[in-house]
């Protein structure tokens, strides 16, 4: 909703320019790494939540910050003005640094908040060959649950708040380069591997979620986000000065719980439980 209320101010137009610059580093970057000239790159596929996608469109997403949450694309979709909510532009019209003559996909809405990147959730899990009940859950800010079997799916997104991609976190960080993504207990000590492996910076969203499993693992932690030791914080990796607090263990656990309703609520609708996942 940030982004959305941003995006209607004197700022109009900036994070399209913001996503399209990181777009088009990546794309040199990509390359140079790989030895090859951006001009052969004749097709690209964008997928991002609905915000994120019509933004890089430079669309108005007004419409998806008001009941009923939807993209002004859908609207015009459900509306019989156009066959899909998928997007196409000539990539020299958005300014996508690839050959002039390329075009851009934008990866159709699923509905309101469940947007292309969960399409391509999908198509990357191949729903539709899964035999057994599958559940797909895309953790976010926003969080997508869809749940599927034999043909049929249903899908909720869920406002689960930033503290799973390092938002409200003393020491947390999105998923970057220094990022500690990994941690495990041993000897009393915490062992970790970074992003890229540089010296750690903070604690992305999947570090976060082994450190709280290894702290109730290994008994430092109560179901209620307490310390055993009664301490306000403890040390995780104390020779850089990261810590982790009951604040952050707080702010997780809410997220958690939102994420937890989202699962419980498409289930119910379903009419499965979670032993039926498998």
């Amino acid at each position: 909703m940030h982004r959305i209320s941003y995006d209607a101010g004197p700022c109009r137009g900036e994070l399209h320019k913001a996503i399209l610059n990181a777009l088009n580093y990546e794309i040199r970057e990509m390359c140079r790494r790989l030895g090859f000239s951006r001009q052969e790159i004749y097709e690209v596929v964008v997928a991002g939540n609905s915000t994120m996608r019509d933004l890089f469109f430079n669309l108005d997403v007004q419409s998806i910050g008001q009941r009923p949450y939807k993209s002004m694309i859908e609207h015009e979709f459900l509306e019989g003005k156009r066959q899909t909510t998928a997007l196409g532009e000539e990539a020299r019209h958005l300014r996508v640094y690839v050959n002039p003559e390329a075009k851009v996909y934008g990866m159709p809405l699923v509905a309101s908040h469940v947007g292309a990147d969960t399409a391509a959730d999908l198509v990357a899990i191949d729903i539709e060959a899964q035999r057994e009940v599958v559940m797909l859950v895309d953790v976010g800010t926003n969080t997508e649950v869809v749940v599927g079997h034999a043909g049929r799916m249903l899908t909720a997104s869920c406002p689960a708040g930033p503290a799973f991609e390092g938002g409200l976190i003393k020491y947390g960080m999105p998923g970057s380069d220094g990022a500690i993504e990994s941690i495990r207990r041993t000897n009393g000590r915490f062992e970790y591997r970074t992003i890229e492996g540089g010296n750690p910076q903070g604690i992305c969203g999947s570090g976060l979620i082994d450190l709280l499993a290894e702290l109730r693992r290994h008994g430092q932690m109560t179901p209620k986000g307490v310390f055993a030791n009664k301490t306000y914080e403890t040390p995780v990796v104390p020779e850089y000065g990261i810590t982790f607090s009951r604040e952050d263990a707080s702010n997780l656990a809410q997220a958690k719980a939102a994420n937890y309703c989202g699962q419980f609520i498409v289930m119910r609708q379903f009419g499965i439980g979670p032993e039926d996942i498998t």
